[in-house]
């Protein structure tokens, strides 16, 4: 279980930036969740969130990672390939996307709103991003997308 606050705020620090995420260290207790902090930067969007999610659960704890406009992630002196954290993300957003999309919905709706706070708690379950099988992956966005009896026969390709 990964537990994120996620939180938006108007400009980043550095030009280009989308998002910025930290996991911290969950200290002595293995069994404890592990805990994420996002910031979403101008208008974000809901792959803004997985990309800052899965950066960070990739990156070691404490490390600060800045999300690019491309997904590229960045924490002092390492970085972390596009390819993968756009792969992590497609399986948070597999796994996890109706909550996903309810923070960001709730966020970009209290945004100015001062007697609102722009920032929710998410809690996302997604053990290790080396254990997803790819078949299941794609049967579960197929469900996902509510084509639970989906069956390409070599038939279909051809017409």
């Amino acid at each position: 279980m990964i537990d994120v606050f996620v939180r938006m705020s108007a400009t980043p620090a550095k030009s280009g930036v989308v998002a910025e995420s930290v996991r911290w260290s969950k200290g002595a207790d293995p069994a404890a969740a592990r805990h994420q902090v996002v910031t979403l930067y101008g208008d974000p969007s809901v792959t803004h969130l997985a990309w800052a999610v899965a950066a960070a659960n990739r990156g070691a704890p404490d490390s600060v990672w800045r999300i690019a406009e491309d997904g590229s992630a960045i924490a002092a002196d390492l970085s972390l390939p596009i390819d993968v954290v756009h792969d992590d993300a497609d399986i948070l957003l597999s796994s996890n996307g109706p909550q996903l999309r309810a923070a960001m919905a709730h966020l970009l709706n209290v945004r100015g709103h001062p007697e609102h706070s722009p920032a929710i708690r998410v809690p996302l379950t997604v053990s290790t991003f080396d254990d997803v099988d790819g078949d299941a992956m794609l049967a579960s966005l197929r469900e996902a997308e509510g084509d639970v009896d989906f069956d390409v026969q070599e038939d279909d390709i051809a017409a």
